[in-house]
């Protein structure tokens, strides 16, 4: 193989990060036996592994992680993790693949925010399950003092990941740095199934 693999194309990306999007296994496996990083950064700054992360590529993700990657490089912009992503993006197996290569479950991005956390916000149920059952800290609070509780109820109306999250143990009553508690929130943005769901966790 000829050339740099760890040159950037005219879109910003280096041949990995097109295998990685593509889950392209076989190209990934030229590239990183030619020496191609699965850590560079693209030019809107992500990694190889953030993207498989992001579009599901298990198995271009496994590659490079049996090949040594580091579960656990963080994103020069927010200190997000490959965890980070696939739990925000709702990819179960990209979150299962780094789980079993030494992702860090409980790892904090630079406003504190954790993956569980990131699943919370889209309403991932699938990953807020596998996540809670890997024993992820329910309660973890972020710089502003929210939890995934807070956070579910804060980014949409998901009444779904607010039982799960309930069920888990989160506690209703815990307010963030603004006096805010989930229940608060849920009812300040108009997320009703969500308000009602809390509101019943907190007369029991």
């Amino acid at each position: 193989m000829g050339g740099n693999p760890n040159a950037l194309d005219a879109q910003g990306d280096t041949a990995l990060h097109r295998a990685a999007e593509k889950n392209y296994t076989g190209s990934a496996i030229i590239l990183l036996e030619n020496k191609a990083d699965p850590s560079i950064l693209s030019s809107r700054g992500d990694t190889p592994l953030h993207r498989a992360a992001g579009n599901g590529s298990r198995d271009v993700l496994v590659v490079m992680l049996c090949r040594g990657a580091n579960p656990n490089v963080r994103l020069e912009s927010d200190g997000q993790v490959p965890l980070h992503t696939a739990a925000g993006s709702n990819k179960r197996g990209a979150v299962e693949a780094l789980l079993q290569h030494g992702a860090e479950i409980d790892a904090s991005d630079s406003d504190g925010q954790t993956p569980l956390m990131e699943a919370a916000k889209a309403g991932a149920i699938e990953v807020l399950q596998l996540l809670l059952e890997r024993h992820a800290k329910v309660d973890y609070q972020d710089k502003e003092g929210r939890t995934a509780l807070v956070w579910a109820a804060t980014k949409g109306d998901w009444p779904n990941a607010v039982a799960l999250l309930i069920k888990a143990g989160a506690q209703v009553g815990l307010k963030d740095r603004t006096g805010n508690t989930a229940l608060s929130r849920a009812k300040l943005l108009g997320h009703q199934k969500t308000a009602q769901i809390l509101s019943q966790s907190t007369a029991a």
